[in-house]
């Protein structure tokens, strides 16, 4: 009994340690990566008109989700497109104006909003890492699944407006608010409506579920009694054969 207690003891630690040093990375699809037609299949944005502005198609087609747009332009301060992985920028138009501009202040707001699945795996566990994140021009923050907006958990810290952030690569980090199966990410800036948009590369790191962890640890702890009544007869026979 002591021996099957030990052989399942065993297992289950193999199991775990095998599980937390297996953990999964998930790439996020990057911007610009998945297109039909110059529209971004995986991406959709939402714009808003802060001040009423009397240029704004653009905007006003997109007051409601609809697919991003893969910027054809290359506005000065970008990086450079498609990036090593293939990224490029998107926004509400091709040119990345939303309807002009008028100074630096912001007149537009813009929700881009992409989806992940973690079905399978332990949300508790998750962290998601915008590693290459360009954006034009002021951050507002990030939702995930629908929360509050949460403006921290980027590096270096953006600047207010006309302060050049089109020219800096971020990181966002967010290891919190994740669920089971699909979750919803929103990227919401800011801009004066002459060159806005957003270009995100970037993965998540996921372990599994308990429950695959426990059937993982159960199936090894299954294996262990297999081999050690294997071992047990083998050691059976040799003493009758004496």
């Amino acid at each position: 009994m002591r021996a099957k207690r030990a052989v399942l003891l065993a297992a289950a630690a193999i199991g775990l340690g095998a599980a937390a040093a297996g953990a999964q990375t998930i790439p996020i699809t990057a911007t610009g990566t998945n297109t039909s037609g110059g529209k971004d299949m995986s991406w959709m944005v939402k714009c808003r008109d802060l001040v009423g502005s009397s240029e704004q198609a653009a905007c006003a087609s997109a007051t409601t989700f609809t697919n991003a747009i893969v910027v054809t332009a290359s506005p000065g301060g970008w990086v450079t497109t498609p990036t090593a992985g293939g990224a490029s920028y998107i926004s509400v138009a091709a040119n990345a104006s939303a309807g002009g501009s008028v100074g630096e202040n912001p007149r537009f707001e813009y929700t881009f909003r992409t989806t992940f699945d973690l079905s399978g795996l332990n949300p508790l566990g998750t962290t998601l890492t915008l590693n290459n994140f360009w954006l034009d021009n002021y951050w507002v923050g990030y939702s995930l699944n629908g929360g509050a907006v949460i403006g921290s958990g980027i590096s270096p810290m953006p600047n207010p407006p006309n302060g050049g952030n089109w020219t800096t690569p971020f990181q966002l980090t967010v290891n919190s608010g994740f669920t089971s199966g699909v979750n919803t990410l929103d990227l919401i800036i800011q801009g004066n409506g002459a060159t806005d948009g957003i270009l995100v590369e970037g993965s998540l790191t996921a372990i599994p579920e308990p429950a695959t962890l426990l059937l993982l640890g159960t199936g090894l702890a299954g294996v262990g009694l297999i081999a050690r009544r294997r071992q047990s007869r083998a050691a059976r026979g040799a003493a009758n054969a004496a």
